[in-house]
């Protein structure tokens, strides 16, 4: 007994009193640390859902005109656009560039076609000069160097250079205010407390719908809210998958069951938390307002989607004609 006395004794005595508050203050700072942490946390969803209520009261000023209607599928319009889809998300791919200057550029097209130009803007400009120049205002707008994208775009011929470069201008002049349009990456980007794996699969199944017609005149907000709802699902099936697989690897080993720590939001440990969270709470993530054809579409498209490959391919500008000024 005088033993065990003495070497807590000892043990006391090394450590001294100015040890043990030592110890104490170590707690006291982490316990501190942990407070500062969660209210910067909570001030980071305050503010990323104040984003997200002023890019809802922005983005009806984008809407497209009543009447118009978007082009038939496999009609030459159709596969003109689609080609423009592949273009831009081949640009800023291998520029290593977000793909929201792809969507952005994108939309600047659908625009393009959606109003009635003036006349002189029609029978000026082709086509595909129209889709470099959405592609290089949509730089611009993102803060890069629209010069230097003409350049890459048009290569070392000056005179196409120039052709799109004029045709930048005028539809940076037709457009107005409105190339400030909000897009369903900036939504992907606030919601709070999503985990960045989720945020990329959404980015690119949005991506991926650029060439989907029916989704032009969605709402921005309608379309990130299901594909962050479709990357939880995804990566949700994928993790039962994996689950699956290693139940049935120990079972045929004869080993002690080990179900892994599930993270993801649709698992039942989680799904209380999930709900009492700010992005559970967010108002693009609402259950109850979810468009669930629209996360079907996005699941269709994600999985089963027969768009033109738009892993490949550049701006090919030599069938310019020569009296495109």
């Amino acid at each position: 007994m005088s033993g065990r006395v003495g070497r807590h004794s000892l043990v006391v005595g090394e450590r001294g009193p100015e040890g043990i508050d030592a110890a104490t203050s170590a707690s006291e700072g982490n316990t501190s640390a942990t407070l500062h942490g969660s209210a910067a946390t909570e001030e980071n969803d305050a503010l990323a859902l104040k984003c997200i209520e002023v890019l809802l009261a922005r983005e009806h000023l984008f809407t497209y005109p009543d009447d118009y209607e978007p082009p038939l599928v496999d009609s030459e319009q159709y596969r003109r656009r689609c080609l423009q889809v592949q273009r831009s998300v081949s640009f800023v791919r291998r520029l290593r560039i977000s793909e929201e200057v792809a969507g952005l550029s994108v939309a600047f097209y659908d625009r393009i076609h959606s109003e009635v130009l003036p006349a002189t803007l029609e029978t000026s400009i082709t086509d595909e000069v129209w889709g470099a120049a959405s592609l290089a205002l949509a730089c611009e707008a993102r803060e890069l160097p629209a010069a230097l994208v003409v350049i890459l775009l048009a290569g070392d011929d000056r005179a196409k250079s120039l052709r799109i470069w004029e045709a930048k201008q005028r539809l940076r002049a037709h457009l107005n205010w409105r190339i400030e349009m909000v897009t369903p990456y900036q939504y992907i980007r606030a919601i709070p407390r999503a985990p960045t794996h989720v945020r990329i699969l959404a980015s690119g199944i949005v991506t991926l719908a650029l060439t989907d017609v029916q989704l032009i005149r969605q709402l921005p907000s309608r379309i990130a809210a299901a594909a962050v709802a479709v990357a939880f699902i995804i990566f949700d099936e994928l993790h039962e998958a994996v689950e699956r697989s290693m139940e049935e690897q120990l079972r045929v080993h004869a080993l002690e069951r080990f179900t892994p720590l599930r993270t993801s939001p649709r698992s039942p440990g989680q799904r209380e938390t999930v709900a009492t969270t700010p992005a559970g709470s967010c108002p693009l993530m609402n259950p109850q307002t979810l468009d669930l054809e629209l996360m079907r579409r996005l699941l269709r498209i994600f999985f089963f989607s027969e768009a033109p490959d738009i892993a490949g391919g550049v701006f090919s500008l030599s069938s310019l004609s020569e009296t495109s000024t």
